[in-house]
């Protein structure tokens, strides 16, 4: 566990810092202020070029972010306090706008970790996730990877569950393996096609579903404005898994393993 969040921070880290003069509106600038003024000097941070939102922001680590609540409150609360006061940094104008995932720590290092996920309207949003990195009522770091200018994506669906259902069915259809696939209960999330691999297309709302049979394990989103199918891929993976045998010039096979992989 350790290891792990050391990895993080330190990939975060790595690399030119992005000045803030790149991101913009009054929130995110406010945001910097407020946690400036905590930590007692500038925070730095690295910032997405594709929302202008920051995706690490951290302090002097001997002056973490100190959090205006009692070291008793619970992770997640103290969590929230930071995003009170400095969400909107990382694209979260509320801490109403972001659900718990769960916490783990404290740690070797006596830090705690909250994930959370981001909201808009209540809505999840599809690959939208926060870590804070706590030492009692402190931060040490935040890691992010959000999604920015979701004003205008509408929450209320056009295309109802079922007619949702009906589409990715006839998509199942056509390969023979989908076809006798069972559907998970669907739920509205907001989605960016783009997100993933840095570059944001646009959101939409959407119904996502997962489609599961043998060594089956599909994901499908359907616009729950128009009804087409925008997102869709396997989650089943692939790997390689390969044995070396060595019968010795004899016919007793298969022989030896000398080697493998996977």
């Amino acid at each position: 566990m350790r290891l792990r969040w050391i990895a993080l921070i330190t990939w975060a880290i790595a690399g030119a810092w992005v000045s803030p003069a790149r991101a913009q509106g009054t929130g995110f600038h406010a945001a910097l202020d407020r946690l400036s003024a905590a930590a007692g000097a500038p925070v730095r941070l690295r910032l997405s070029p594709a929302t202008g939102l920051a995706t690490f922001i951290t302090a002097d680590p001997a002056r973490p972010i100190p959090l205006s609540i009692p070291l008793v409150a619970s992770a997640e609360h103290r969590a929230r306090a930071f995003l009170a006061i400095g969400g909107a940094a990382v694209g979260i104008a509320s801490p109403d706008d972001a659900a718990a995932l769960g916490s783990d720590g404290p740690d070797d290092l006596g830090m705690e970790h909250v994930r959370l996920q981001q909201l808009h309207r209540g809505i999840p949003v599809r690959g939208g996730e926060i870590v804070i990195h706590l030492r009692g009522a402190s931060v040490v770091a935040v890691n992010a990877r959000t999604l920015g200018n979701l004003s205008g994506v509408d929450t209320t669906a056009a295309v109802d569950a079922a007619d949702a259902a009906r589409a990715v069915r006839a998509q199942l259809a056509t390969d023979p393996r989908l076809a006798v696939a069972t559907l998970d209960a669907p739920r509205l999330e907001v989605l960016d096609p783009g997100h993933f691999n840095g570059r944001p297309t646009g959101a939409h709302l959407a119904w996502a579903f997962e489609a599961r049979g043998v060594a089956l394990r599909e994901r499908i989103w359907v616009d729950a404005q128009t009804g087409g199918i925008i997102q869709h891929y396997s989650q089943v993976t692939d790997a390689r898994d390969r044995r070396v045998y060595d019968a010795e010039n004899t016919a007793n096979l298969p022989g030896t393993l000398v080697r493998s992989e996977g």
